[in-house]
């Protein structure tokens, strides 16, 4: 939810002893010492370095400051969002004032080529919108 404003940072050294480790072709404590030595490493931290590269080993450096508010508003978009992902189908009844809204509704649509149906329904129009399990509305589990 915070991704955009979240700076991580890696250790400048791990991805080298890394390599080393695993381009060496024998086992123990002789080559662990082989590869501290070369990159100036103790030892010990050379186990902490071997996947200190890799996302979930990631140190965060900085982010940006929300408020509340900000939080809030960024949960509720994150809800909304996240209602097609595991829909059989959308329903949703739009009136616009001017047919440029109904465009910009309209387009992404049809450009990401998402399954739906568009029907006139009064001053408004009725939208039904495919979602991903769709494919499997029909299966019996």
């Amino acid at each position: 939810m915070l991704r955009g404003g979240v700076l991580f940072g890696f250790p400048a050294h791990c991805g080298e002893p890394r390599s080393a480790w695993f381009g060496a072709n024998a086992e123990g404590r002789a080559v662990l010492g082989e590869v501290a030595a070369k990159y100036s490493i103790d030892p010990e931290s050379i186990d902490a370095a071997l996947y200190s590269d890799l996302r979930p080993q990631a140190i965060l450096q900085s982010f940006s400051k929300l408020s509340a508010a900000q939080l809030l508003e960024r949960y509720d978009l994150a809800q909304y969002q996240a209602v097609p992902l595991g829909a059989v189908r959308v329903h949703a009844w739009v009136r616009f004032t001017s047919p440029a809204d109904y465009r910009q509704l309209f387009r992404p649509l049809q450009f990401r080529r998402l399954l739906h149906t568009i029907q006139k329904d009064g001053s408004g129009y009725q939208l039904d919108i495919d979602g991903p399990f769709r494919l499997f509305d029909t299966c019996a589990v």
